[in-house]
């Protein structure tokens, strides 16, 4: 993430909110920090999309319960229309 940040400290439209006078920290806060999460935040995202469907393949295989095993049994009698309720109850 540092390597893409300092990357983006180069770019034009970070130079140029420093030149028309955003302070270093905002410039970095603001335009370059964004930019320089961008990459990782997409290689966490397929990771993470990654490992569930692996975990969803190999679940039934392995004989182990696990969450996948227990989805439909808990959004179909708890959690669902729990928090359906909870969120009605609050926007009146």
């Amino acid at each position: 993430m540092t390597g893409m940040t300092l990357t983006a400290l180069g770019a034009p439209y970070v130079q140029s909110a420093r030149a028309k006078g955003l302070g270093r920290r905002a410039t970095v806060l603001r335009r370059a920090e964004p930019s320089g999460l961008l990459p990782t935040l997409t290689l966490t995202g397929a990771a993470t999309s990654t490992t569930l469907v692996r975990l969803a393949l190999l679940e039934p295989r392995s004989g182990v319960p696990g969450p996948f095993r227990e989805l439909p049994r808990v959004i179909g009698t708890t959690d669902v229309p729990r928090c359906t309720a909870q969120a009605g109850k609050g926007r009146r």
